[in-house]
C-alpha cells in the first residue's frame, strides 16, 4: 500500500479578514501547505520589457523524496531502503534497511501502529504539472504537496508573454499564430530540495542558470544587450543615466564597425567592415561607449567579446558598464 499521490495546481493566496464572532471559541490557524518558486531566487535573472530581459516564466517540480514515488537515492542504492509513513499525518516515520522491510512485508504484525504503512521504494522521481506562464515579477507556489516530502524544480525563462502551453500542465509553450514550439531563453535548476512544510510557504532557492539556448537563425550573428552591461545603471534621460550606446566590433587590420542603438535596443552584428558576413568559430571583440541623453562625449564604457557559431546568433558576454573618468 502506498500514499496517495496529490496533484499541484496553481495557487493564488489571498487574505481574507475574519469578523469577530463565537466569543470564547478559538480554532487553529491554518494556511495553504506551499512550495514556491520565486524569480528572485533565479541566478542572473532579468526581469523586464526590455529585449533579453526575462517577461514569463514556467516551473515544473519534481518530487524527489527518499522514499514512496521519488527517492533522492543513486540507482544504485535505491532498492536498499523503504520506510515507515504515517497516514494520518503525512509524514514519513522512519526509514529501514531492505532487510527490515523485507521482515515487515512477512509479518505485517510487526509494524508499530495500524497508522503506518510501508513506503516501497521506486528510483524514478515524479514530475509534478508545470504551471503555466507565470509574469516574471510574481511567485508562484505549488499547493496539495506532500508534507515532508523534498521537491526540487526546473525553470524555464521567456522574452515574450504571449506564448501558449500546449496543454494544461506541459511545460512546452508554443507561438499562437503560428503554432510551433518556441525553446526558453533561459534555464535554471534549482537542486536544493524544498521540503514541504504543513501550513507553510517554502521557495526553492539558489536556483542555478544551467542553460541559454543559442538562437537559431540562417545567419551567424554577434548581439550585443544593452541589460548584460548596465550593471546598476539606468536608461533614460537624466544625466546620471543612459540615453544611448555606441557600440564597436573590432576588426583585425580593418576599420572597426559602428553602431548607435538607443538603451533599450539591441545590436546585431552579421558582417565586417567589407561586408564580408562573420566567420562561425571565430572570436570577436568589442567595445561600447555609453552617452547620456543631450552629451556629445562618452560618460561610461566597457569591452565585451563573443565565440561565433556558424548560423546561431550568440549574445557577446560584457563587462558592467565603468564610469570614464573626467579629462
Amino acid at each position: 500500500m502506498h500514499p496517495p499521490r496529490r496533484s499541484p495546481v496553481l495557487f493564488a493566496l489571498a487574505l481574507v479578514a475574519s469578523g469577530c464572532g463565537n466569543k470564547g471559541r478559538q480554532s487553529a490557524f491554518t494556511r495553504t501547505t506551499l512550495v514556491s518558486v520565486n524569480p528572485i531566487y533565479l541566478e542572473d535573472a532579468h526581469c523586464g520589457d526590455r529585449p533579453g530581459e526575462m517577461r514569463t516564466y514556467v516551473a515544473t517540480l519534481w518530487d524527489t523524496t527518499p522514499f514512496d514515488s521519488a527517492p533522492a537515492y543513486p540507482e544504485s542504492d535505491c532498492e536498499r531502503n523503504c520506510g515507515l509513513f504515517d497516514q494520518e499525518t503525512d509524514e514519513l516515520v522512519e526509514l529501514i534497511d531492505r532487510a527490515d522491510c523485507e521482515a515487515l512485508e512477512e509479518d505485517p504484525s510487526l509494524i508499530p501502529s495500524d497508522r503506518y504503512v510501508l513506503a516501497a521504494t521506486n528510483c524514478d522521481w515524479f514530475q509534478l504539472p508545470s504551471s503555466d506562464p507565470v509574469d516574471c515579477k510574481v511567485p508562484v507556489g505549488f499547493s496539495f504537496v506532500a508534507a515532508q516530502h523534498e521537491y526540487m524544480a526546473r525553470v524555464e525563462g521567456y522574452e515574450r508573454d504571449d506564448l501558449l502551453p500546449l496543454e494544461k500542465g506541459s511545460p512546452i509553450l508554443l507561438d499562437p499564430e503560428t503554432g510551433a514550439r518556441v525553446l526558453p531563453s533561459w534555464v535554471w535548476a534549482c537542486t536544493h530540495p524544498a521540503i514541504a512544510v504543513s501550513n507553510w510557504d517554502n521557495p526553492l532557492v539558489d536556483c542555478k542558470l544551467v542553460e541559454r539556448p543559442a538562437r537559431q537563425t540562417s545567419t551567424t550573428a554577434i548581439e550585443v544587450e544593452p541589460s548584460s552591461l548596465l550593471g546598476e545603471l539606468e536608461c533614460g534621460d537624466a544625466p546620471d543615466r543612459v540615453g544611448k550606446l555606441q557600440v564597436q566590433l573590432i576588426v583585425e587590420d580593418g576599420d572597426p564597425v559602428v553602431q548607435e542603438i538607443a538603451c533599450d535596443q539591441t545590436v546585431t552584428f552579421t558582417k565586417l567592415d567589407d561586408k564580408t558576413p562573420l566567420s562561425g568559430g571565430a572570436s570577436y571583440f568589442l567595445e561600447v561607449q555609453a552617452y547620456s541623453t543631450g552629451s556629445d562625449r562618452p560618460s561610461w564604457q566597457t569591452s565585451c567579446y563573443a565565440d561565433t557559431i556558424s548560423g546561431v546568433s550568440v549574445p557577446a558576454l560584457c563587462s558592467p558598464l565603468s564610469k570614464i573618468p573626467s579629462p
